[in-house]
């Protein structure tokens, strides 16, 4: 996408589940975006299997962001995980996981990678699974370092492993 973005544009992006026909296009863009190579079985993952919930931002039929999450339950998660978790939370909490966020250079800047992007994504989760949902999803706005990446064969990119800027 190369046009100049209106900062109306985003009255106009509409949000909807990746499916298995968005698999070249999310290639294409996560290889613009992330410093790794995911292999092909994670997009295939993330556009069918149901452990996942992918979110894909639109814009005039082309996709402009996405943002993909995992639900896992409070006993499967990595004990550093669960070590910052509020000690209030029982042991069959669910915890969202956002895996990837993603927003094309055009858009940025235009709240599509805000925080009304991650509520939407707690919405929609707690819509489709209300007895499920993880009770708040939090987003850390400074640098993160993965410790963790859950998918094995992920090669780095340009020497870049695990860090990312949110």
């Amino acid at each position: 996408m190369t046009e100049v973005v209106p900062s109306s544009a985003l009255s106009e992006v509409s949000l909807r589940l990746l499916c298995h026909d968005d698999i070249d296009t999310v290639k294409h863009l996560c290889g613009d975006w992330f410093p790794i190579e995911y292999p092909d079985s994670w997009y295939r993952d993330i556009t069918s299997n149901k452990k996942f919930f992918s979110l894909a931002a639109t814009y005039r039929g082309a996709i402009v962001g996405m943002i993909v999450a995992e639900i896992k339950s409070r006993t499967k998660i990595h004990k550093e995980d669960g070590d910052i978790l509020a000690s209030n939370f029982s042991v069959d909490t669910q915890v969202a996981y956002i895996l990837s966020l993603g927003v094309v250079k055009e858009f940025r800047k235009h709240g599509i990678e805000s925080t009304d992007y991650i509520q939407h994504l707690g919405s929609a989760l707690a819509n489709l699974s209300p007895c499920s949902i993880p009770h708040r999803i939090y987003r850390q706005a400074h640098s993160l370092l993965c410790s963790f990446l859950p998918w094995s064969g992920i090669s780095t990119k340009g020497g870049i492993e695990y860090s990312r800027t949110m």
